[in-house]
C-alpha cells in the first residue's frame, strides 16, 4: 500500500505490513478488482515497461509479468511487510520500497503503470499524480482503481446516528471522484477516462466487518473522538438491524476505476 509522508504515514505502514502475511487471503475482492484491470489492459499495445503501484504483497504485479513477459515489471510499496510477504512468496518482477509521492525512477521510464486499490491512502493525489505523469514516456498510460468516499458509508451512518447528538462525530473521508479527476488534471494527464461503482459485500454483524477491516490493515483513517465498548455496542446494534439482508448484513464499497495518458 502506499502513501504520503504525513503523521497518518507510521500509523498506516505499521498497519499493512502488520497484516502481510494473511492479507493475500483476505483480500479476494481485490483480487476481483485486479482482474478487472487484467482485462482492460488486454486492448493496450504489449509494454515494455510496467510500474505497479502499492503491490501489497504481489498478487497482481506477478500477474502483469505473465500477461506481458517480455516487459520489465515493477512492483512498488511502501510497508516493509508487504515487501517482505512479495520476496518470499512472488517471482517474475523487481521490487522497490518507496513512497508514491517520491517515485524514485528517471523521467520518462514507464510505458505503463498500474495500481490496485491503493491510491485511497495517499493524502496529496495531485503530487502522486504528478510523480506518475514524469516517470511515464510520452503516450503512456497509467490504469488505476481506488476505494471513493462512499466506501463503508452505512458505518459512517451509524455512528453519526448512534453519538448521542453531539456535534464533532468525524472521521477522515475517502477521496471522492470529483477529487480524483481534478488531480489528475492538475497532474497534467489528458484523455482521462474514469467511471464509479458500489459493490457490496456481506458479513455477519458489523463486529465482523470491523475486524476484516483491520486484517486487511485498511484502520487507519483518523477519527476525532473515542469509541468506547458502550458506543461500539450501540453503534453495532443500529448497525445490524439497519443494514441486513438475507445473506447477513452489508457494507458499500466504491470503486473509482481511472484510465489516463501522459
Amino acid at each position: 500500500m502506499i502513501s504520503n509522508n504525513t503523521s497518518l504515514d507510521k500509523k498506516i505502514r505499521q498497519a499493512f505490513s502488520a497484516s502481510s502475511a494473511r492479507y493475500e487471503g483476505l483480500t479476494k475482492f481485490h483480487q476481483e478488482i485486479g482482474s478487472g484491470i487484467l482485462s482492460t489492459l488486454k486492448s493496450f499495445s504489449a509494454p515494455s515497461s510496467v510500474l505497479d503501484i502499492g503491490m501489497g504483497t504481489g498478487w497482481l504485479t506477478e500477474q502483469l509479468g505473465r500477461t506481458f513477459p517480455q516487459a520489465q515489471v515493477i512492483g512498488l510499496d511502501f510497508a516493509d511487510g508487504m515487501i517482505q510477504s512479495a520476496r518470499r512468496h512472488k517471482k517474475g518482477f523487481a521490487m522497490v520500497q518507496a513512497q508514491a509521492q517520491e517515485l524514485p525512477f528517471k523521467q520518462s521510464c514507464f510505458d505503463l503503470i498500474t495500481s490496485n486499490l491503493a491510491y485511497q491512502w495517499v493524502g496529496n493525489l495531485a503530487q502522486a499524480f504528478k510523480e506518475n505523469e514524469r516517470v511515464l514516456k510520452p503516450g503512456g498510460k497509467m490504469v488505476v482503481t481506488m476505494f471513493g468516499h462512499q466506501t463503508f458509508k452505512e458505518l459512517f451512518f451509524s455512528f453519526e446516528e448512534m453519538f448521542d447528538g453531539r456535534k464533532g462525530c468525524s472521521f477522515t473521508r475517502l477521496a471522492t471522484d470529483k477529487d480524483v479527476y481534478q488531480a489528475l488534471l492538475t497532474a497534467g494527464f489528458k484523455d482521462v477516462k474514469m467511471r464509479a461503482e458500489e459493490k457490496k459485500l456481506y458479513f455477519p454483524n458489523m463486529m465482523a466487518l470491523l475486524k476484516w477491516i483491520k486484517d486487511i490493515g485498511a484502520n487507519a483513517l483518523d477519527r476525532n473522538f473515542y469509541v468506547g465498548k458502550d458506543l461500539l455496542k450501540r453503534v453495532g446494534d443500529y448497525y445490524d438491524s439497519r443494514f441486513k439482508s438475507v445473506d447477513g448484513i452489508y457494507a458499500t464499497l466504491e470503486v473509482i476505476w481511472t484510465e489516463a495518458e501522459k
